[in-house]
């Protein structure tokens, strides 16, 4: 019974930690970065030459006004789908953080049991200690998987809170103003413009997880 109670954590704790608005919230975020690394502000300040213009349509930067216009456009879906991910965040780190006091509880009930077998199987008339040592050995092999399981999910459970902070610094806070500059990039900024604009993003790429 001990054994196939760990194993059912050990199940329950693999489905917590591998949860979709975890894998929803990581994809949305790499996709952003990956988004945001191909933007080239400066190739988009003043005036360009016919061979820039045609340099520009085999590069995989973001350096046309036309890119930057469809680019904006999916920066702002994946804002919104992140920021109504926030909720489906909270509810799971709480459902993590119940599950690891769920497991906590068990490991103490479970060595209490152990420390009682133990001394049955020491202090007990040797006709009786036998089916104690067993149940000891069961016991201990539970605790040893159950302890296992409890600091694996509790490293996989930061990080629900690293995603909510990476929403929050960037989904909240630090990209929605910078993407607003994005139409005085489809508008031609001067080069100091740009090199603004591009600071202010260099600024930003750090937050993410």
């Amino acid at each position: 019974m001990p054994s196939l109670v760990g194993s059912e954590m050990c199940i329950r704790d693999r489905a917590l930690a591998d949860a979709p608005p975890l894998r929803e919230t990581a994809a949305h975020l790499a996709r952003l970065r990956e988004i945001l690394q191909r933007f080239d502000p400066v190739a988009l300040a003043g005036p360009e030459s016919l061979g820039q213009r045609l340099m520009k349509r085999v590069s995989r930067l973001i350096d046309t006004p036309e890119e930057v216009a469809a680019a904006r456009d999916e920066i702002t879906l994946l804002l919104r789908l992140l920021t109504q991910g926030q909720e489906a965040l909270f509810a799971h780190r709480d459902r993590l953080a119940a599950h690891l006091d769920a497991l906590a509880a068990l490991d103490t009930r479970i060595e209490a049991a152990a420390l009682a077998a133990d001394w049955a199987a020491t202090n007990l008339p040797p006709e009786h200690r036998r089916s104690f040592e067993d149940r000891r050995m069961s016991l201990r092999a539970t605790l040893v998987q159950l302890r296992a399981a409890r600091l694996q999910l509790a490293a996989e459970a930061e990080l629900p809170a690293r995603l909510i902070l990476a929403v929050q610094n960037i989904a909240l806070v630090a990209l929605p103003a910078w993407v607003e500059s994005l139409g005085l990039l489809m508008r031609r900024p001067s080069p100091t413009e740009a090199r603004e604009i591009a600071f202010r993003l260099n600024a930003i790429l750090p937050l993410f997880p």
